[in-house]
């Protein structure tokens, strides 16, 4: 490509994330010997790399993101167009980049696009940046460059383990003529089969497994940078000599050392950051950046040489006079990891898998690894941890006789969630011993809560009785109920008929929801009604003959959303439970039906009307529903009050009494 300069934009801040967790190249000797070892780190010049086996980029591309946007006082509202360039996306569609868009809350008008590229992409990244800017007029954008690359190799690769690091770097850029920038780039595909990962996409499915082959990645670095970087130079009316610094692209201490001296850069100018993150691909120019802005401060106007170049082959070259960005720092993101063991089942029903899903809807929004254990796993479970990104396994047995397994995935720094009536004390203690535990309970059966938090969302949840049996910290009443997301923004409804709900979880043994259903059809015959089945139900035949023979019934089994299909109900029956807090929070007046003995504490303290259905649905309950549905202000009465008493944020608050915030590096 022929090279090219144009006014165009200022680098106004840039935030790269790494995760916590650090691997030493010296620890390596253990697997390819100390000799090996000692001589990789004198040739690289790379001591440590940051790793991680949870974070996406788009984890790590929020946290850089949001830190460079706070730390420049800058609206979401005001970025126009976000850039994410990586070979490692969170997934092989859609786009990281939209991904990442709704992460950040970025407004629909906002462009976002992913460029897929490695070495070079974040000069390349800044080529369609500056394009896309000084076209369209956009003011701010993001440009967010990074890759996970330690996944695509194993442990045993003693060519490349030492080698690469995982970071993700977002760059705030803002138009400005007065600032300038010049670009040469330029590929050839014939480099490809040199550095690649074969498998992983559609010619050879499987997990990507990174190739690299060295020797030819250096003659085809040696034959290319000098070049570009005379080729960018010449566009931009100056000279090497004329740079304030130069950033080659970070692969490592013999490379970068070998092209400096090609391109007759002196010692001064040359920038080296390999000791502490090795190779991370295309963030390496933005991070090399950070470190080297935060060890040498400057001001006034700097001239950067950026030089990018590898897998494709691909080879990228700026040469940008720019103010020297008000934010430049490197933020180390925790590895968090949260583990559930709780249960879903046509037995059990869904009830405590639901509520540890609240919760881990809120911890997957912070970057959180979440890890779901079950004593098995259904299709319908799966595809629920899978939309936010959760991961989830069958441990083939019931709490009490997987300990040994459960423990052996735990280490101290992670938080475990227990939530199962099958869960002992001695249980919890073990498992406690290994990392932070949380415990979910109602009952306040047991003689131990050995463990850090108990949970217990009840309005009057018995804390003088845990008090006697743990040294927990305790997280009591309606300020925890675990609800939903889906349920904390009601949706708007579908449309103004009013319509009466039947909904109650688990796989319904009992067949009650058939039955309300032709108690409520009896009494309310000119009434819409909504029957909804969750994926654990077992009668599901049965309910949609029901609803066949009756044009006034609807039968939604396992929907996408269930708050949009209670979305202005009249009034909804019920089972005590999570749903509880789920129809309060929305502002949806229930009529609860109690089935169980652990439950008989709502007869109590349930803000809505309850029945005792223990030991079967009461002759009158068609009746008490039409009371209430006869009585519009009523129901608006207790609904409003219901809501008062959730505010929909008690998942948001347990996920802070456990995990702590991002830190500075």
């Amino acid at each position: 490509m022929t090279a090219y300069a144009t006014s165009g934009i200022a680098l106004r801040g840039i935030v790269t994330a790494l995760p916590e967790a650090v691997s030493e190249n010296s620890a390596l000797a253990e697997t390819f010997g100390a000799e090996t070892m000692a001589k990789i780190i004198a040739a690289t010049g790379i001591e440590r790399r940051p790793v991680t086996t949870t974070h996406t980029v788009s984890d790590l591309g929020k946290i850089a993101a949001e830190a460079v946007l706070e730390r420049l006082g800058w609206a979401a509202d005001t970025i126009g167009l976000l850039v994410v360039v990586t070979q490692t996306p969170d997934y092989p569609l859609p786009s990281t980049a939209c991904v990442l868009q709704q992460k950040l809350k970025l407004p629909t008008s906002t462009a976002a696009l992913d460029l897929n590229l490695g070495c070079s992409g974040y000069v390349y990244g800044l080529s369609v940046v500056t394009a896309m800017m000084r076209t369209a007029g956009i003011r701010r954008a993001l440009l967010v460059a990074g890759d996970i690359t330690t996944r695509m190799i194993s442990d045993s690769n003693r060519s490349l383990a030492p080698l690469f690091g995982d970071a993700v770097a977002a760059t705030a850029l803002e138009l400005d003529d007065a600032s300038t920038i010049a670009f040469d780039l330029g590929s050839d595909g014939s480099g490809a089969p040199y550095l690649i990962s074969k498998t992983g996409g559609l010619a050879e499915p499987g997990a990507p497994e990174l190739f690299m082959d060295g020797t030819q990645v250096m003659a085809f670095s040696l034959k290319q940078v000098a070049p570009s970087v005379m080729r960018a130079l010449e566009a931009a009316g100056t000279t090497i000599d004329a740079m304030d610094h130069v950033i080659l692209h970070q692969a490592n201490a013999m490379m970068i050392k070998t092209l400096g001296h090609k391109i007759k850069a002196r010692d001064d100018q040359m920038v080296f950051a390999v000791k502490d993150y090795g190779n991370t691909s295309s963030t390496s120019i933005p991070l090399a950046i950070c470190d080297h802005l935060t060890k040498t401060p400057v001001t006034g106007a700097q001239r950067f040489l950026l030089c990018g170049f590898g897998v494709g082959w691909s080879w990228s070259t700026a040469v940008w006079e720019t103010p020297v960005p008000a934010v430049h720092d490197i933020v180390r993101v925790l590895v968090r990891r949260l583990f559930i063991r709780t249960e879903a089942s046509n037995a059990v029903g869904m009830g405590h898998f639901m509520r540890g899903f609240a919760i881990a809807e809120e911890a997957r929004a912070r970057g959180i690894e979440v890890f779901f254990l079950l004593s098995e796993v259904s299709g319908p479970v799966a595809a629920r941890c899978g939309r936010i990104g959760a991961r989830v396994g069958a441990t083939g047995a019931l709490p009490g006789s997987d300990t040994d397994d459960v423990a052996a995935m735990l280490a101290p720094e992670d938080w475990l969630i227990v939530d199962s009536y099958q869960a002992t004390a001695a249980y919890i203690a073990t498992l406690h011993a290994r990392a932070h535990t949380l415990v979910i309970d109602d009952l306040a059966a047991l003689d131990r809560y050995d463990c850090d938090l108990i949970l217990n969302a009840a309005q009057a949840a018995p804390d003088a009785i845990y008090r006697d049996r743990s040294n927990a910290h305790l997280l009591m009443g309606a300020d925890y109920a675990l609800i939903r997301s889906e349920f904390r923004t009601p949706p708007t409804p579908a449309s103004d008929t009013p319509f009466v709900a039947v909904m109650f979880g688990g796989s319904d043994p009992r067949q009650l929801t058939g039955g309300c259903a032709a108690m409520l059809r009896a009494v309310l015959p000119g009434m819409k009604l909504k029957i909804i089945a969750g994926p654990a139900h077992i009668h599901t035949d049965a309910l949609r003959a029901l609803a066949d023979a009756d044009p006034l019934m609807e039968l939604h089994v396992d929907p996408p959303s269930v708050a949009s299909v209670l979305a202005g109900a009249s009034l909804v029956l019920t089972a005590a439970g999570g749903s509880i807090g789920e129809m309060a929070a929305m502002g949806v007046a229930a009529l609860v039906l109690v089935l169980y003995d652990n439950q008989k504490a709502v007869l109590e303290q349930c803000p809505f009307p309850v029945i005792d259905a223990r030991q079967a649905l009461p002759a009158d309950l068609g009746d008490r529903a039409r009371a209430l549905v006869d009585d519009p202000a009523a129901l608006r009465s207790v609904a409003a009050r219901a809501n008062a008493i959730v505010d929909g944020r008690g998942a948001l608050r347990v996920v802070d009494a456990m995990f702590g915030e991002v830190s500075d590096a």
